[in-house]
């Protein structure tokens, strides 16, 4: 696929539609393609993209921007663009959505010594955040992830060497530990639920990238029961597609 015109920043397949693709890139566009057909849809950014990420359901796409900016859209139609003004600090914002109406962003406050912060949003009522937290001074941008089956958040950051966790209760950020290491990661991502070790109460397993490893960190739930616990093991996204990219582009 070709089309941007400058070095692309982000890719990120749809949840549910099968083989579309959005992308960013420093010509300051966001494109939607049919990696069959090619590009279907450009729409312009306010500046250079932070963080790209699809809802649950895939209706509507959330980036970041340079420029303080959070803007929530379907890409089918770009004039349906909701934007937020977010994080006032100068380091990276990123964001996760929690369900399909509510997005979490990391950042920083203002000023030279700005705390790196976390906030939620509701893209129904565009305005103030419904919840920010202040976490601490670390350097490095924050990155967020969300278990929609168990509720918990996981935050860590590069260059960290500790993940937090936290229950979320409606608008509220519950912390209930953290993992913790001297080793700094230089990158960190969650796998998929379906690899998951059941039988072990394993609830999310991390892999952190280190300076010459690949560490997974499984997290896991504290019950002693051998039986398979099914509250915390609801239905989850099974990453087979739903509908196929001819009739979900059109706007199914």
């Amino acid at each position: 696929l070709g089309g941007h015109e400058k070095k692309a920043t982000f890719a990120t397949f749809h949840p549910c539609a099968d083989g579309v693709i959005a992308s960013t890139s420093w010509d300051l566009t966001l494109r939607l393609w049919d990696v069959q057909q090619g590009e279907k849809q450009r729409v312009p950014l306010s500046d250079q993209a932070f963080h790209v990420a699809w809802s649950p359901n895939g209706e509507s796409i959330a980036v970041t921007t340079k420029d303080k900016q959070l803007s929530v859209l379907d890409p089918r139609q770009p004039n349906s663009a909701v934007t937020m003004a977010i994080h006032e600090g100068a380091r990276a914002t990123k964001l996760c959505w929690i369900g399909d109406n509510r997005i979490l962003t990391t950042g920083s406050s203002k000023g030279a010594s700005g705390e790196r912060e976390m906030a939620m949003w509701d893209v129904r009522q565009p305005g103030p955040p419904l919840k920010l937290l202040a976490i601490d001074q670390g350097s490095g941008a924050l990155h967020a992830w969300y278990d929609e089956g168990t509720s918990l958040l996981f935050v860590g950051g590069k260059g960290d060497g500790n993940i937090r966790y936290y229950e979320v209760e409606d608008t509220e950020f519950h912390f209930l530990s953290a993992f913790q290491t001297t080793e700094p990661q230089k990158g960190l991502d969650f796998v998929p639920k379906r690899f998951l070790d059941l039988g072990k109460k394993e609830v999310m397993r991390a892999l952190k990238v280190e300076n010459s490893a690949l560490v997974a960190i499984p997290f896991k739930h504290p019950r002693k029961s051998d039986a398979f616990q099914a509250d915390i093991y609801p239905p989850c996204f099974a990453g087979v597609p739903s509908i196929p990219a001819p009739e979900w582009l059109p706007g199914k």
